[in-house]
Protein backbone atom coordinates (compact mmCIF):
# COMPACT_ATOMS: atom_id res chain seq x y z
CA UNK A 1 0.00 0.00 0.00
CA UNK A 2 1.47 3.33 -1.08
CA UNK A 3 0.90 5.95 1.65
CA UNK A 4 1.23 9.53 0.42
CA UNK A 5 0.82 11.17 3.83
CA UNK A 6 -0.36 10.25 7.29
CA UNK A 7 -1.60 11.72 10.57
CA UNK A 8 -1.31 9.64 13.76
CA UNK A 9 -3.83 10.15 16.53
CA UNK A 10 -4.00 8.44 19.94
CA UNK A 11 -6.68 6.03 18.72
CA UNK A 12 -6.22 5.87 14.93
CA UNK A 13 -4.03 6.44 11.90
CA UNK A 14 -5.41 8.56 9.04
CA UNK A 15 -3.60 7.91 5.75
CA UNK A 16 -3.91 9.50 2.32
CA UNK A 17 -3.52 6.88 -0.41
CA UNK A 18 -3.41 7.25 -4.20
CA UNK A 19 -6.67 7.62 -6.16
CA UNK A 20 -8.14 10.12 -3.68
CA UNK A 21 -8.61 7.49 -0.95
CA UNK A 22 -8.22 8.21 2.75
CA UNK A 23 -7.80 5.16 5.00
CA UNK A 24 -8.84 5.40 8.66
CA UNK A 25 -7.45 2.58 10.78
CA UNK A 26 -8.67 2.59 14.36
CA UNK A 27 -6.64 0.77 16.99
CA UNK A 28 -7.93 -2.22 18.93
CA UNK A 29 -10.06 -1.69 22.03
CA UNK A 30 -10.73 2.03 21.58
CA UNK A 31 -13.96 3.93 22.13
CA UNK A 32 -14.83 6.42 19.40
CA UNK A 33 -17.05 9.30 20.46
CA UNK A 34 -17.89 12.73 19.07
CA UNK A 35 -14.47 14.25 19.84
CA UNK A 36 -12.58 11.40 18.16
CA UNK A 37 -14.83 11.54 15.09
CA UNK A 38 -14.35 15.28 14.77
CA UNK A 39 -10.56 14.90 15.12
CA UNK A 40 -10.50 12.19 12.41
CA UNK A 41 -12.66 14.38 10.18
CA UNK A 42 -10.29 17.31 10.69
CA UNK A 43 -7.35 15.03 9.82
CA UNK A 44 -9.11 14.01 6.59
CA UNK A 45 -9.63 17.67 5.73
CA UNK A 46 -5.97 18.42 6.39
CA UNK A 47 -4.73 15.49 4.26
CA UNK A 48 -7.07 16.33 1.36
CA UNK A 49 -6.65 20.12 1.48
CA UNK A 50 -10.32 20.30 2.52
CA UNK A 51 -11.53 18.45 -0.58
CA UNK A 52 -13.80 15.41 -0.66
CA UNK A 53 -12.26 11.94 -0.78
CA UNK A 54 -13.19 8.26 -0.81
CA UNK A 55 -13.05 6.97 2.76
CA UNK A 56 -11.88 3.47 3.71
CA UNK A 57 -12.65 2.84 7.40
CA UNK A 58 -10.99 -0.10 9.17
CA UNK A 59 -12.01 -0.44 12.83
CA UNK A 60 -9.78 -2.43 15.15
CA UNK A 61 -10.85 -5.43 17.22
CA UNK A 62 -13.40 -4.35 19.82
CA UNK A 63 -13.52 -0.75 18.56
CA UNK A 64 -16.69 0.82 19.94
CA UNK A 65 -18.61 3.65 18.26
CA UNK A 66 -20.76 5.68 20.64
CA UNK A 67 -24.14 6.99 19.40
CA UNK A 68 -22.78 10.55 19.15
CA UNK A 69 -19.99 9.25 16.89
CA UNK A 70 -22.50 7.62 14.56
CA UNK A 71 -24.64 10.79 14.56
CA UNK A 72 -21.65 13.01 13.75
CA UNK A 73 -20.38 10.64 11.05
CA UNK A 74 -23.69 10.87 9.17
CA UNK A 75 -24.11 14.64 9.66
CA UNK A 76 -23.29 17.30 7.04
CA UNK A 77 -20.21 18.33 9.08
CA UNK A 78 -19.07 14.73 9.44
CA UNK A 79 -19.55 14.12 5.72
CA UNK A 80 -18.01 17.37 4.47
CA UNK A 81 -14.89 15.61 3.11
CA UNK A 82 -16.59 12.34 2.08
CA UNK A 83 -17.48 11.19 -1.42
CA UNK A 84 -18.23 7.62 -0.27
CA UNK A 85 -17.58 5.39 2.76
CA UNK A 86 -16.37 1.79 2.59
CA UNK A 87 -16.52 0.19 6.04
CA UNK A 88 -14.52 -2.98 6.69
CA UNK A 89 -16.14 -5.29 9.23
CA UNK A 90 -14.26 -8.24 10.67
CA UNK A 91 -16.80 -9.77 13.05
CA UNK A 92 -20.52 -10.13 13.68
CA UNK A 93 -20.62 -7.31 16.24
CA UNK A 94 -19.11 -4.84 13.78
CA UNK A 95 -21.46 -6.04 11.02
CA UNK A 96 -24.50 -5.47 13.26
CA UNK A 97 -23.26 -2.03 14.29
CA UNK A 98 -22.53 -1.00 10.68
CA UNK A 99 -25.92 -2.30 9.50
CA UNK A 100 -27.56 -0.25 12.25
CA UNK A 101 -25.54 2.84 11.26
CA UNK A 102 -26.39 2.49 7.57
CA UNK A 103 -30.08 1.87 8.24
CA UNK A 104 -30.80 4.39 10.99
CA UNK A 105 -28.18 7.15 10.64
CA UNK A 106 -28.44 7.09 6.83
CA UNK A 107 -25.24 8.84 5.79
CA UNK A 108 -25.87 11.01 2.71
CA UNK A 109 -22.81 9.68 0.84
CA UNK A 110 -22.79 6.20 -0.70
CA UNK A 111 -21.79 3.85 2.12
CA UNK A 112 -21.33 0.11 2.25
CA UNK A 113 -19.81 -2.54 4.54
CA UNK A 114 -17.28 -5.14 3.32
CA UNK A 115 -15.52 -8.20 4.73
CA UNK A 116 -12.08 -7.24 3.37
CA UNK A 117 -10.10 -4.11 2.56
CA UNK A 118 -9.56 -5.44 -0.95
CA UNK A 119 -13.31 -5.60 -1.64
CA UNK A 120 -13.81 -2.19 -0.06
CA UNK A 121 -11.08 -0.67 -2.25
CA UNK A 122 -12.52 -2.32 -5.38
CA UNK A 123 -15.93 -0.78 -4.63
CA UNK A 124 -14.48 2.68 -3.93
CA UNK A 125 -12.48 2.61 -7.17
CA UNK A 126 -15.53 1.44 -9.16
CA UNK A 127 -17.61 4.49 -8.21
CA UNK A 128 -18.14 7.18 -10.86
CA UNK A 129 -15.56 9.93 -10.67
Amino acid sequence: MNIESEIRLKYAIVQRLPNNIVRLEMFDNVIIGFIECREMNNAIGKLTNRLKALILMVPGNSTQFLPEARDFSASPEGQQFTLADALVVSNLGQRILMSFYLKFNRPPSPSQAFDTEEHAMEWLLSLPK
